[in-house]
């Protein structure tokens, strides 16, 4: 009866003050474009997976009471804390009544609440762990998917110069990819893609077949015992990302507290990316209610620029200098580099995992067939370079009422040892603050590091991160950053030892259903490429000031629009340059028709590259944008889809930019050149879902 009266309360809180949240996409939209566009080179694979993810959890909501919440974690969405705080919470009070009741769990914020709505349910059923094979079979989806798109007009590597030159390019105009996948909820999976890009051969020449291949079987809280099983292609999470984290998120963002990586330790590799995935098996088991063991095993091929040692007359010594993570197979240097090592790893995990705190072991043994030969400079001496490598981490999280302490320790076999430890406080109903310690050594070495900082790289780095949110009201946020760093050895072009500091501060205004408006502003100050070829030439500080505006409105509940402008300042010592960028949004989707679309016009001008603004773009279903604007000129693109039944989707995306500068006579450079000032990309998307 109390907890009824308590749920009462919180209902009837939320809604005289309008806190209630709304079951639309928007928070997700913006969470994601907010941690792509300041992270700028995420991972596109990542980027793919949540897309793909979200999307899943859109149509088939997660049950608070009864799902594992995982999925919401490997998206970035929430963290592992939160998840643990939740499981305590229905271990003390029962399950929940409402998704509402979240809010009387503490790390339970409104902006997360508000993020993670649209895809979470409450159903206090019983599990389905008895569910039968016929059973599983029946209630799961197959979702066949083709794509298809091409470039306008064609770039240099398509044409032949003269009659006895070929093209650059081997294959034909067009990207494609097909994927086949059969899914039951979010615990078993299994599915294959295959893609070329534009460029690549196709059924001819050095493919006989698609140029890339994945395929994946997985499956999550199989049975009591098997917690995860991971075979095909997959992705693998290990602590915080000093010896490997394939995850999304975790790094610096306006999302200032969600600093900490989570996720389970497998995640099926089902996007188009081919680098940073595994291929053989992991599996996870519960050994006991707090016991996990994991274990995983992997070898793939991967791209690589060899070179051949013959200073030895009797044998000559094939090695690599380098790995090539473009995936593209397009020219005869390209092709060459295709596939030309083995990759082999073999790693695992044990942990503790209790209410209040967690403790995991982690290892990996990496090792190629070749060995890596880097070409040595002063900056990247200390770099890993050889045949093999072993990494050792343990990493660990502890709750505290409103402490929570997080962190990871790592050791590479050369015997350097990297550090990173985290504090999340809360100092009052309404003040949240983050802080992080890292001292990442010059020679700590690691194939795959994803860490936390201002490079992934967990090497030559010390910083210190401070962060506040602060929840005026239920309609204001604040929230900001500060990050100070150094590095205490050379990085590349940076012939000195030097330091680094980042601000961000970021207003926010939600009301609801209706209007959600926000200002941010950014400044960074870093050292940046000296000439090393010169003597004693000055390390140049690069400062870069940024400051968006965006503002989305609600016209109905058909029509949406979104309006942004953000300015981008570079100052160099002897030179500035600068630029902005604005843009407008429409989203129509009528609530009972089966054609919507989304459009969008950007006008942006700035004075070069250095001054450059990347700004996430719609795409068809499953798929991104993130390009870079910079010079002058406008761009345009409509995303068209059309559902004349329920299995079937039908999709159009056209985009065009034009640049108006004077002096712009091509597009790009390279084999990528287009001629002229207009670029131009038709997509086309057929997806068909069976139950």
């Amino acid at each position: 009866m109390l907890r009824l009266i308590i749920f009462l309360l919180l209902l009837s809180v939320a809604t005289t003050n309008s806190a209630q949240v709304d079951r639309d996409d928007e928070a997700i939209r913006e969470y994601v474009e907010e941690v792509v566009s300041s992270l700028e080179e995420e991972s596109s694979d990542n980027i793919e997976f949540v897309i793909l993810l979200l999307e899943e959890l859109s149509k088939r909501p997660l049950n608070l009471n009864r799902d594992d919440l995982s999925p919401l974690a490997d998206a970035g969405l929430i963290t592992n804390d939160q998840l643990h705080d939740l499981e305590n919470h229905k271990a003390e009070h029962g399950l929940l009544l409402a998704i509402y009741e979240l809010q009387a769990i503490p790390s339970w914020d409104l902006q997360t609440i508000r993020r993670v709505f649209p895809l979470v349910a409450v159903n206090r059923n019983l599990d389905d762990l008895n569910l039968t094979l016929k059973d599983v079979i029946n209630a799961s989806s197959l979702t066949l998917q083709t794509f298809v798109s091409r470039r306008f007009p064609e770039a240099r590597g398509f044409r032949q110069t003269n009659d006895t030159i070929p093209p650059a390019y081997e294959g034909d105009h067009y990207r494609h990819y097909v994927r086949i996948r059969a899914q039951y909820q979010y615990r078993l999976s299994a599915g294959i893609t295959t893609e070329k890009d534009e460029g690549e051969a196709f059924f001819s020449k050095s493919n006989d077949s698609y140029d890339y291949t994945s395929f994946h079987v997985y499956g999550q809280s199989v049975n009591k015992y098997i917690r995860v099983l991971a075979l095909g292609d997959y992705k693998v999470n290990l602590g915080q990302g000093l010896v490997l984290h394939n995850g999304f998120g975790g790094n610096k963002s306006a999302y200032v507290s969600r600093i900490k990586k989570g996720g389970k330790i497998f995640r099926p590799h089902a996007s188009t990316s081919e680098i940073n995935y595994f291929r053989g098996g992991g599996v996870e088991l519960n050994i006991s209610h707090t016991l996990k063991v994991a274990a995983f095993y992997s070898s793939v091929k991967r791209d690589a620029n060899i070179m051949i040692d013959s200073t030895d007359e009797d044998v000559a010594i094939t090695q690599f200098t380098s790995l090539q993570t473009s995936g593209l197979h397009r020219t005869t240097g390209e092709i060459q580099d295709e596939k030309q090592i083995k990759y082999n790893a073999i790693g695992g995990r044990v942990g503790i995992e209790k209410r209040k705190y967690t403790v995991h072991l982690n290892t990996l043994h990496s090792s190629f067939d070749r060995p890596f030969a880097r070409n040595i400079r002063p900056d990247n001496q200390f770099r890993f370079s050889g045949s093999s490598l072993t990494n050792v981490s343990l990493d660990y999280s502890l709750s505290l009422g409103q402490f929570h302490v997080f962190g990871e320790s790592a050791y590479s076999d050369n015997g350097a040892s990297a550090h990173l430890i985290g504090m999340k406080a809360g100092l009052s109903k309404r003040v949240k603050w983050i802080g992080a310690y890292r001292h990442y050594p010059r020679d700590y070495m690691s194939i795959q590091p994803n860490a936390f900082g201002e490079s992934r790289d967990a090497n030559n780095e010390i910083g210190f991160y401070n962060a506040l949110e602060y929840m005026i009201s239920r309609k204001f946020q604040l929230s900001g950053y500060i990050d100070i760093w150094s590095n205490p050895w050379l990085r590349f072009n940076v012939d000195a030892l030097t330091t680094g500091r980042e601000y961000l501060l970021k207003f926010r205004y939600y009301k609801k259903r209706k209007l959600e408006a926000y200002a941010q502003y950014r400044f960074e100050e870093k050292a940046t490429a000296s000439d090393i070829e010169t003597p004693f030439t000055g390390i140049q500080n690069r400062k870069r000031n940024q400051l968006r505006c965006h503002l989305n409105y609600k016209v109905n509940k058909s029509l949406e629009w979104r309006s942004r402008i953000e300015y981008n300042r570079i100052d160099f010592p002897n030179r500035h340059s600068e630029g902005y960028l604005l843009y407008q949004d429409f989203i129509y989707k009528p609530l009972q028709s089966k054609l919507s679309f989304s459009a969008r016009y950007s006008f942006f001008n700035t004075d070069d590259s250095d001054s450059r603004i990347y700004t996430y773009e719609n795409h068809l279903l499953n798929n991104f944008r993130l390009p870079s604007f910079a010079n002058t000129g406008h761009r345009y693109y409509i995303n068209l889809r059309f559902r004349p039944n329920k299995p079937l989707t039908l999709e159009l995306r056209y985009d065009q930019v034009i640049f108006t500068g004077t002096d712009i006579t091509g597009i790009s450079n390279g084999t990528q050149l287009i001629e002229g000032n207009t670029s131009r990309q038709v997509a086309f998307q057929i997806r068909y879902v069976i139950n």
